[in-house]
């Protein structure tokens, strides 16, 4: 018996070890996407970036800044809608749009939805082409009882003109 619990104990040890050398996983996470995905130049697709956090506490103090493709520009009416609080910027260069949001807040998630906010306006584009918009990992950040967290992966989107 003496050998089966001692590798029973080195097993459950060995386990542990792996467990806790897996990376954690943020809390905080974004999709973005153009609805429609296919327009013709110079009529408006809906951009949404929707910020997601599964914790059950709220993420606070979150940020994002996401430049969009050369080529792709907020609509003259963007019809910026934001349910994630905080102080919103969006503006056109001579290249392409960007939206940027500081001091926001991503509701708490409930157990089995994870909670969300909204960022949504309108885009176009005047050259034909696919123009593939991207937030890369890192670029959501925010608190979450009070640990600063990042989102882990990328997400792109495809808006086709």
């Amino acid at each position: 018996m003496a050998p089966f619990k001692s590798a029973l104990v080195l097993g459950l040890v060995l386990g542990l070890a792996v467990l806790s050398a897996l990376p954690a996983l943020a809390a905080i996470d974004v999709n973005n996407s153009f609805t429609p995905s296919t327009r013709y130049p110079g009529e408006p697709a809906r951009l949404i970036i929707r910020l997601q956090n599964s914790s059950l506490s709220p993420s606070q103090d979150v940020a994002l800044e996401n430049t969009l493709p050369a080529g792709v520009y907020l609509a003259p009416d963007a019809n910026i809608a934001n349910t994630c609080g905080g102080a919103l910027t969006a503006s056109n260069d001579a290249e392409r749009g960007s939206v940027s949001i500081v001091s926001a807040q991503i509701p708490a998630g409930d157990g089995s939805n994870t909670g969300f906010c909204q960022i949504e306006l309108d885009v176009i584009g005047q050259e034909r082409g696919t123009y593939v918009s991207t937030i890369a990992a890192g670029a959501l950040t925010g608190l979450t009882n009070g640990v600063p967290e990042a989102n882990a992966m990328a997400s792109s989107a495809t808006l086709a003109i």
